[in-house]
This record gives C-alpha cells, sequence and structure tokens, in this order.
C-alpha cells in the first residue's frame, strides 16, 4: 500500500464519530503497513476507550507488526477490555 494513505486511515481509527466497522478496516489496514507512522496510530487507538470490535482489530493489526519482525512489547489490550467485571456474581439462583 501507499504509506501517503496512512493519515487518512489513522484519522478514521481514532475519529469516534465513524462507524465500528469503518474504524476496524482502518486498523486492518494500518496492520499492512510495515511503517512507524501506521505502528504510532494503532498505539494511539490503544490510548482510546475502544469499542471491542475495533479494539480486536488494532490488537490483530498490532500482531502484524510483530510477526513483520517490529514488536514493541505491547499487551494485548483486548483481555483487559473483554475480562468479567469485578464484584459480578458467577452463580445463579434458581427460582423458588
Amino acid at each position: 500500500g501507499d504509506p501517503k494513505a496512512i493519515p487518512a486511515l489513522r484519522r478514521v481509527l481514532l475519529d469516534d464519530e465513524e462507524t465500528h466497522m469503518l474504524r476496524g478496516h482502518a486498523a486492518w489496514a494500518l496492520g499492512r503497513f510495515r511503517d512507524s507512522a501506521a505502528k504510532e496510530a494503532l498505539r494511539q487507538a490503544l490510548e482510546q476507550s475502544l469499542p471491542c470490535e475495533v479494539l480486536a482489530e488494532v490488537e490483530v493489526a498490532l500482531d502484524e507488526h510483530v510477526d513483520q519482525g517490529t514488536s514493541d512489547g505491547h499487551e494485548p489490550a483486548i483481555q483487559k477490555a473483554t475480562s468479567p467485571s469485578e464484584g459480578a456474581s458467577t452463580t445463579s439462583e434458581a427460582p423458588v
């Protein structure tokens, strides 16, 4: 891909007014670039409160950078987003 697309993809990814699908596609596309600007845009997205669908795409995209030999030692944020709430009960009571 043309690295000139990175700024536009970054804007879409970080714009919370965009649809989750479009933001996820932008994350996917950024993951295909072997460019520090693409990787930085993905890192910036992790600093935002993202919908689970978008966060999952960002994690996959960052993994693409790891697979390409550009690892930054990031920890998967998807685990934090999908962990159960503290204090939530895991038992259910039968009706009496």
